[in-house]
């Protein structure tokens, strides 16, 4: 692992540390569960650390801030078990900055239909259930004569 140099450790302190704090703030709002803030923090300097000197990086906040994204999308993609509700707060840190280029928007309607056919796959009290507290927002299903 190269060492980083004087250029690249001032580099850091200038344009890195002083937005640390706010970092650490929206990463605590975004970070799921089982995944640690400060680890993250780390590993973003990390990876900053370890870039070639002559590097130019024109939007330091912005590189930060990708950088941390993509390590959350990682422990996302090689974590065994994730919840839908925190697969759906991860996909809205990535709307705003994804071009909607036609392949996309046609990977989104088959991803769409996948989870249409998987729904309707399901046994008919169960898809209601699964319905009612994923779409409808209800935590529970009304009781009858009560």
């Amino acid at each position: 692992m190269p060492i980083a140099s004087t250029e690249r450790a001032r580099w850091l302190a200038t344009n890195i540390l002083p937005l640390e704090p706010q970092l650490r703030s929206w990463l605590r709002r975004v970070t799921p569960p089982g995944l640690e803030v400060d680890d993250l923090i780390q590993e973003s300097y990390a990876k900053l650390a370890n870039l070639p000197a002559d590097s130019q990086i024109v939007h330091p906040k912005a590189y930060l801030f990708q950088i941390a994204k993509r390590l959350i999308s990682a422990y996302i993609r090689h974590s065994t078990v994730i919840s839908i509700e925190t697969m759906a707060e991860t996909a809205q840190l990535f709307v705003s900055e994804v071009a909607f280029t036609p392949e996309r928007i046609l990977s989104g309607r088959q991803e769409l239909e996948r989870l249409y056919d998987a729904i309707a796959r399901l046994p008919g009290p169960c898809r209601t259930v699964f319905v009612m507290r994923k779409f409808d927002d209800m935590d529970r299903v009304p009781q009858r004569g009560v």
